[in-house]
């Protein structure tokens, strides 16, 4: 369970002490002379929270609220490659520290110890930045991108994993995708996770994969004879089918679990992957085209644990983590800026994602505990309190009060329950899809 005295001490230590330590340190309070490193970080950090689109004059206003008052000019010939480097370094600091809400392991969620949902998503970057982070020149990914990797414990709300890495880096390569899990936990992830020696690890320490089947992949039947997925889901005249394989050259044990799509959704998937070919100047993968009316999944999940209507829970459940990334796009304007110097660019995503990072902090210690909980409501009530939780930072007293207000607020933060489309959490409650 989360505690105000967890999420304060987390703030203050990292926006403090740490954020002096680190300045000094590096070099740059020498080179900012006026601004402490504390302050320095409080005023963007802060800045950024509450308004993520903030000009240099609010940022002015948040520093002043850290305790030094400078003028808007002064603050923006702070950006530079020293100040980059220092949100930088202060963000890994912030990700290392954990911070679960009170767990809600309900439903489809409460056969399991875990549920880690592990995806990455990509923030294009100036073209000068290309030797800090590689881009991979493709579609909406320049020359120069920034690559976040999240392993988020859909249970606790825990951020267990915050991984940076250039754009061009595939996803494997992340150390968040081969992390051991606990026995009984579950990861959710999408193919660019999959990874056959990666599954037979979890398989041998007792921990359970849910994952997309990816169409190159050989299966077999539990004697060992070839069978084709594919030719056996379009002959099938059944819209759910279970199938117990054994997958790749490793012979794991897995169940292969399909359903139908709508056909609007199946005519979407193709046109999908008609662009994409044509992006990348190669033909569609005919299995791929043909099997698009169906969700095709493997787990090693126990058939009494996970039911086919809970596997299709889950996989809407794994789209948690898009509805992060979105939130954090789309509110927290992570791939937005006024600027065109670079290193302004990235010390302002850096410093917006650790906003980000004390935003998540706050929800979980107000909002977690509700099956409900508006993370788009809760985000906007967080930076309602962003000036006043800077002001109050160095006096603890004061901090908990502030964030004792900021939980009981967070607690309104909720989505009704429909009937039509119901929300995911209607879903994971009982156990099935509309």
């Amino acid at each position: 369970m989360t505690t105000i005295t967890e999420v304060g001490h987390g703030m203050q230590t990292l926006l403090t002490s740490y954020a002096d330590e680190l300045g000094r340190s590096s070099g740059f309070i020498q080179r900012a002379r006026k601004l402490s490193g504390s302050a320095y970080a409080q005023g963007l950090v802060f800045g950024w929270l509450a308004n993520p689109a903030a000009t240099m004059s609010e940022l002015a206003q948040a520093t002043a609220t850290a305790g030094v008052v400078m003028s808007k000019q002064g603050l923006d010939q702070r950006f530079s490659e020293a100040s980059a480097r220092f949100l930088g370094a202060l963000l890994q600091q912030g990700v290392s520290q954990i911070i679960a809400g009170t767990p809600m392991q309900a439903g489809v969620l409460g056969v399991f110890s875990e549920v880690h949902g592990l995806d990455s998503t990509s923030i294009s970057l100036p073209d000068n930045l290309r030797e800090v982070w590689t881009g991979c020149n493709r579609q909406g990914v320049g020359s120069a991108a920034l690559k976040v990797s999240v392993d988020w414990e859909l249970i606790q709300g825990q951020l267990v994993g915050v991984q940076l890495q250039a754009a061009k880096q595939h996803d494997q390569f992340s150390p968040l995708a081969h992390t051991p899990l606990p026995r009984r936990a579950l990861r959710l992830a999408d193919l660019g996770y999959f990874n056959l020696t990666t599954f037979a690890e979890y398989a041998r320490s007792g921990s359970y994969f849910l994952s997309r089947l990816k169409v190159n992949c050989n299966l077999y039947t539990p004697d060992g004879q070839a069978f084709d997925w594919a030719a056996h889901l379009l002959a099938c005249a059944d819209d759910c089918v279970t199938v117990d394989v054994l997958v790749g050259s490793e012979q794991l044990v897995c169940r292969l679990l399909a359903w139908r799509v709508p056909p609007e959704v199946a005519d979407w998937r193709r046109h999908h992957l008609q662009q994409a070919a044509a992006d990348k100047g190669r033909p569609v993968s005919p299995r791929r085209f043909q099997t698009a009316a169906w969700s095709v999944y493997i787990t090693n999940v126990p058939a009494t644990d996970l039911p086919l209507a809970s596997a299709q829970v889950l996989a809407k459940v794994r789209w948690q983590i898009e509805l992060l990334f979105k939130l954090w796009k789309s509110d927290g304007l992570l791939d937005e800026w006024r600027s065109e110097n670079p290193w302004r660019v990235l010390t302002e995503c850096y410093a917006k994602l650790l906003a980000l990072l004390i935003q998540h902090w706050c929800i979980l210690l107000g909002a977690w505990h509700l099956p409900n909980r508006s993370l788009h409501q809760a985000s906007q009530l967080v930076r309602k309190h962003a000036f006043y939780l800077a002001a109050v930072l160095r006096d603890w007293v004061a901090l908990c009060t502030a964030l004792a207000t900021l939980a009981r607020g967070l607690q309104t933060c909720r989505m009704s329950t429909l009937k039509q489309a119901p929300h995911t959490f209607q879903a994971i409650q009982r156990g099935y899809l509309a």
